[in-house]
């Protein structure tokens, strides 16, 4: 705003009182003040900057021509201080969303905002945004939180998931356990974190939250930042969740392998090696390895077909294991079971010590290695409980 007041000559204590005002009104810097020759009257005259309401008429226009020319290198509405922090490629639409109606659409500000909507729905849910339930006009608040990297924060554990080296289950159930506790008691807050910049302004319910949201660029990219924290952390809960799974079926495929195995449910017969199916049985399952073909570690191929076959066939092979078993375990002495396993022991053992220096030699050297010093490790165990 301009303020001119035009003050007649000679008139020393108006004069005056202006100049009082002038210096001591919070409005009195804006007033410059003039002396006339006028004598018998004081001229005040107060000016607004501001645009035209007759200028807005043409803005629908304007919305189309900057949204065409959005991705030109000289396109309409770029400003002379836009840098990559300060984008100014992407303004918001000059007509609020809620006025729309029926006669406006702007689809990229509208997939905008409803993404936005989406982020601070995602935030609430993950603790991000909270109602503060405070007395106020602005009651949703974002939460600020100190510098997180999930990789460093595992790397503290001694998890063995590099190449060569042997899981840790325990360990890894341990930092499951301590990422769980950190989504339940959430990362610690930066300083100053109860600021009202962290505020959304005039966000009385959730519905003005987020169209208030929409107009927080900063807070946006705050949350943003915040969200991507916490889904780290449940994507890495998932992963090892999901790895302790596969390990726990790993686990139990390779039991029943080797009980497939001892049992003689999987046997050789000439050169190759298959289900032992009775006289009268119907299940019809592919030989698991021809010895003819695989010259070299064939029981790792045995274990890789068992592994793939389908629930139904593995079903019916883990039936008769497990009869066979009862059956041995039956005997007197359990010296058949007892010189099967020797025998597996002799064989595994064999292998072991030659994929010990060979390994690095074969394409999955370290995979060979690794499963036959597990089924050995295996093996040995059930020695010990036959004996």
């Amino acid at each position: 705003s301009w303020n001119m007041v035009s003050v007649p000559a000679k008139t020393p204590r108006i004069l005056k009182g202006i100049k009082e005002y002038k210096e001591n009104s919070t409005f009195g810097h804006s007033v410059n003040i003039k002396e006339s020759k006028v004598s018998n009257r004081i001229f005040w005259l107060n000016t607004e900057n501001g645009v035209p309401l007759y200028a807005y008429a043409p803005i629908r226009l304007y919305e189309k021509n900057y949204e065409e020319t959005i991705f030109e290198k000289e396109g309409i509405g770029r400003h002379l201080v836009q840098t990559r922090e300060n984008n100014w490629a992407y303004l918001p639409s000059p007509i609020p969303e809620a006025s729309w109606g029926t006669t406006h659409l702007n689809e990229r500000v509208k997939r905008y905002n409803n993404e936005v909507r989406e982020l601070f729905d995602k935030a609430v849910k993950l603790g991000c945004i909270v109602d503060t339930k405070a007395m106020s006009n602005s009651v949703f608040k974002c939460i600020p939180t100190i510098a997180f990297d999930i990789d460093e924060f595992t790397s503290k554990y001694d998890l063995g998931l590099e190449e060569g080296k042997a899981p840790n289950v325990a360990e890894i159930r341990r930092c499951v356990g301590d990422l769980r506790k950190l989504l339940a008691d959430k990362l610690s807050l930066i300083e100053h974190a109860d600021m009202q910049k962290y505020y959304i302004f005039d966000s009385r319910d959730d519905k003005s939250a987020k169209e208030n949201f929409i107009r927080s660029p900063k807070l946006i990219e705050l949350i943003k930042e915040e969200v991507s924290k916490y889904e780290g952390i449940q994507g890495k809960i998932e992963e090892l969740q999901g790895f302790l799974h596969n390990l726990d079926k790993a686990t139990r495929v390779m039991d029943e392998f080797i009980q497939a195995m001892y049992t003689e449910t999987i046997c050789k017969k000439g050169v190759v090696y298959m289900y032992d199916k009775d006289v009268d049985e119907r299940t019809d399952i592919e030989p698991f390895v021809n010895l003819m073909k695989q010259k070299q570690y064939p029981e790792f191929t045995i274990f890789n077909k068992f592994w793939e076959l389908d629930d139904k066939y593995k079903n019916v092979v883990n039936a008769k294991s497990d009869k066979r078993l009862g059956e041995l375990s039956m005997e007197e002495g359990t010296k058949t079971l007892y010189d099967r396993i020797l025998t597996m022991i002799e064989i595994y053992s064999k292998s072991v010590e030659e994929l010990d220096y060979r390994r690095y030699e074969l394409d999955n050297g370290d995979e060979l290695y690794s499963f036959y010093f597990n089924v050995l490790d295996k093996l040995k165990e059930i020695k010990k409980n036959v004996e």
